[in-house]
């Protein structure tokens, strides 16, 4: 087994001093934290490259985080942008929600742009542990980037001599000061079905989805930015996406639907997942192809 890196040859590496900075995080996972010439803040742990802070300038994570997640190293993290791959929920071989959010990616690049944006590339490929659920080669890049915005994007290539099919989402988990006062635009008159009665389909006919009861669906071919306003908080998300046609849109609502067990009580109604992703219709890469999509994130005061 190949040795991991230490931080300070990641930092001699990698590193750009005030901008991308890599450290000990909880229980002792590596993470690299962002920082902004705006004063703007990331943290991205190595851990299924998920992105577990976007902070303002004011220290206020925008992301949720649940207080109970584990960061053991195994246990995928819950809350933050964990990366969903090769499958969505259970529609196919692997585990729920795919292999790539309970495993250690590598750093494969980290800069300091021209204007500031803290950028930083985490990478993963197959092994032999991926290939025993999912037998193909590939690598799966994400690179996240922080400027005023925070901006994810995911790279999936083709390694092997064999096509291959995948589906993926940025599982972005918003903290809101209220669920009862928070709704998403964008998704008017869209087809959606229930993601756990997947043969059930509906279509949205309001101008916004209003959150009364536990809430888990999929809208496809959503066309443009989907507008999360927390009303509680003042805030007002901007979800612009590339090429990730569908968007999840979730909430526990309560302990009694609930199906995370490392979610304090008193956390249910302070998220709302809006998840773009490629879910409805499976990508399809041919030997030596290569796919990108991916999200930009912006905040504002309503």
């Amino acid at each position: 087994m190949r040795e991991s890196p230490t931080l300070k040859q990641l930092n001699e590496a990698f590193g750009a001093e005030g901008a991308v900075v890599f450290r000990e995080g909880r229980n002792g996972l590596p993470k690299v934290d962002l920082t902004s010439p705006g004063g703007w803040g990331a943290e991205v742990y190595l851990f299924g490259a998920t992105v577990t802070a976007w902070a303002t300038p004011r220290g206020e994570n925008l992301l949720f985080l649940g207080k109970k997640a584990a960061f053991d190293g195994a246990t995928p993290i819950i809350g933050g942008i964990p990366v969903i791959f090769p499958q969505f929920m259970n529609m196919g071989p692997c585990e729920f929600h795919g292999f790539a959010r309970r495993l250690t990616w590598d750093v494969a690049a980290a800069a300091r742009e021209s204007n500031g944006d803290a950028r930083v590339t985490l990478s993963l490929q197959d092994n032999e542990a991926t290939r025993s659920v999912w037998p193909f080669a590939f690598r799966l890049q994400c690179e996240v980037r922080l400027g005023g915005a925070l901006r994810c994007a995911l790279r999936v290539a083709n390694c092997g001599d064999a096509p291959f099919s995948f589906q993926t989402a940025l599982h972005s988990y918003f903290a809101v000061g209220d669920v009862r006062r928070t709704t998403v635009e964008g998704l008017q008159g869209l087809e959606y079905w229930l993601n756990r009665q997947r043969d059930v389909r509906a279509r949205q006919t309001d101008s916004s989805v209003e959150f009364r009861e536990f809430t888990s669906r999929t809208y496809f071919d959503a066309p443009g930015p989907i507008i999360l306003t927390d009303r509680a908080s003042g805030r007002e998300m901007r979800v612009s996406r590339e090429n990730l046609p569908d968007v999840v849109v979730w909430t526990p609502w309560s302990a009694q639907t609930n199906f995370f067990s490392l979610m304090a009580e008193d956390e249910y109604q302070c998220v709302v997942a809006v998840e773009p992703g490629a879910i409805r219709n499976p990508i399809l890469l041919k030997p030596g192809e290569e796919w990108e999509g991916g999200q930009t994130l912006a905040m504002a005061f309503v």
